[in-house]
């Protein structure tokens, strides 16, 4: 999968989750276009919508009125508020989207079930079109639903991801994240202890493996233990996260 297939799908889904009245979510799938497409047109207007003060409610448009696809033509119809209209020329010509789509229906009024209907159709599209060593787009997905709250499926794409040759620290950092994250303690001291031993330039770029695994140790009681990783981190900057105030703690334990 291209990084513009890649980003399309992100934004089919981000529609439809705001379409769905699912506005944090969306937001976040969002934020992961504009990061990788400062300038994507859909992704800014839809940003600018969700990120601003609340309307006034002669001027609110229902979230699941709302139609993001990037269009030349422009909607009168007031049920609806076509972005791609507003933040393009309206000489451009059409776009045929040939992509990876997520179909979805009108909301049921049962938000989670919802949600996890278009997640099994995003997943599904994924399993269809993204290789299993497209180690990057793999990657990628798994910030994407580890931003979401999704930990059980960032897990499954960074898991997938960490079979590449190249970038395993980032990976198997997020990785143990996540496990930290979701009470794991243990298994994300192994795994981050593994990030340990992969190949590095010095403790800058073992930064985050260093500071998570310290915190998956002070979970589990072992303050003496996360001290020294702390310290590890302090030394290269002080600044990092909290770092400062775990060191001062775990000093006194």
């Amino acid at each position: 999968m291209t990084d513009d297939e890649l980003i399309e799908a992100y934004l089919e889904l981000a529609d439809a989750l705001l379409r769905n009245n699912l506005g944090d979510k969306a937001q976040a799938v969002y934020e992961r276009v504009a990061e990788h497409d400062p300038h994507n047109a859909r992704a800014q207007a839809a940003l600018s919508m969700l990120t601003a003060p609340p309307p006034t409610p002669e001027g609110r448009v229902p979230p699941e009125s709302a139609r993001m696809r990037v269009r030349g033509e422009v909607v009168t119809d007031g049920d609806f508020v076509d972005f791609g209209a507003m933040v393009l020329d309206e000489t451009e010509e059409p776009v045929r989207d040939t992509r990876m789509k997520v179909e979805d229906e009108a909301p049921t009024g049962d938000e989670e079930r919802d949600f996890q209907e278009m997640l099994a159709k995003f997943k599904q599209g994924i399993d269809e079109n993204i290789d299993e060593t497209d180690f990057q787009s793999h990657y990628d997905l798994g910030v994407a639903f580890k931003e979401m709250g999704l930990l059980d499926e960032a897990i499954s794409e960074f898991q997938k991801a960490l079979r590449a040759p190249e970038g395993k620290l980032r990976t198997t950092e997020a990785l143990g994240v996540c496990f930290f994250e979701k009470g794991a303690l243990g298994v994300a001291e192994s795994i981050l202890r593994r990030g340990l031993e992969l190949p590095a330039s010095g403790d800058q770029e073992r930064m985050g493996v260093l500071y998570w695994l310290a915190r998956a140790l002070e979970g589990q009681g072992r303050a003496g233990d996360a001290r020294d990783y702390y310290g590890r981190v302090f030394a290269v900057d002080i600044r990092f996260m909290d770092v400062g105030e775990r060191v001062r703690a775990t000093s006194r334990t």
